[in-house]
């Protein structure tokens, strides 16, 4: 992974993409709960990272806005364009996800690297074959 970008180096960051929308409260708070912790694992790892679930969920529900695609596509897609690569955390519904279908395609307009991540810290390019290379589990 970190071949994709040099850790600490300033300039270059990662944009963490993760479903979240659900019907279910709970669901999404499970969501942003898991998609943190990656984007911290990561930040250890050296990576710098833009998570827009992570950075943006209490944010979302004090302005009563927690789903509002439009809206956080506004808020997002200035640091998808310039992110250095889009990971994508495979978590279940990202197939499904509106806006993780959107950030890739837009991540893959603008010819960017696409990582797919699992929890465990395995990735790649190819969701359906991960490989152990993110970090350690402890």
């Amino acid at each position: 992974m970190k071949d994709y970008i040099e850790p600490f180096d300033s300039l270059d960051f990662i944009y963490l993409a993760s479903p979240y929308s659900h019907p279910d409260p709970a669901v999404r708070l499970d969501r942003y709960h898991r998609v943190a912790l990656v984007a911290g694992k990561l930040m250890q790892e050296g990576y710098t990272v833009f998570c827009p679930i992570a950075h943006s969920h209490q944010i979302g529900i004090a302005l009563n806005k927690p789903t509002d695609h439009a809206f956080w596509v506004a808020q997002d897609m200035p640091f998808l364009r310039a992110a250095s690569s889009i990971y994508v955390l495979i978590l279940d519904g990202w197939k499904e996800s509106v806006g993780v279908a959107y950030e890739i395609a837009l991540a893959y307009e603008m010819d960017k690297g696409i990582v797919y991540i699992a929890e465990d810290g395995r990735g790649g390019d190819d969701p359906e074959f991960l490989e152990p290379c993110v970090w350690e589990e402890d």
